[in-house]
């Protein structure tokens, strides 16, 4: 092969390439961290969610307990954060809190009694009769 058939290439390009994808590779990680960020703080709005919900139908001795079981459930979160969960009674239902850091979430629960609908319905019912 002789020298005249080769073409001179210029390396300017590969190195350019090289800084766009250093560039697209650290935007994708950004991403990616945020998204962990964001899931695992839905995640323990919903648990908390769940552990009130839970809890407001329970004496408040097991408050402690579901407390318990609910940051077990927190423990396998994508960005490695960690939640401390933290319940107490409030009226007829149950307030709570998860926190980790600096970022608190707060809910609190009214508590659901189905035979207090019952007693306030069939009242309404007797109210109609008459």
């Amino acid at each position: 092969m002789s020298n005249s058939c080769m073409k001179e290439l210029s390396g300017s390009l590969t190195i350019e390439a090289a800084y766009v994808m250093v560039t697209v590779l650290l935007a994708l990680a950004l991403i990616i961290g945020r998204a962990f960020y964001i899931h695992d703080r839905t995640m323990a709005s919903f648990v908390l969610n769940e552990a009130l919900e839970l809890g407001g139908h329970m004496p408040e001795a097991s408050l402690e307990e579901q407390a318990g079981l609910s940051e077990g459930r927190l423990s396998e979160l994508l960005s490695g954060q960690s939640f401390e969960l933290e319940l107490e009674s409030y009226k007829d239902g149950a307030e709570g809190q998860a926190i980790s850091g600096e970022l608190v979430i707060r809910m609190r629960n009214k508590g659901f009694k189905p035979y207090k609908l019952m007693r306030q319905l069939t009242i309404l019912d007797g109210i109609d009769d008459e």
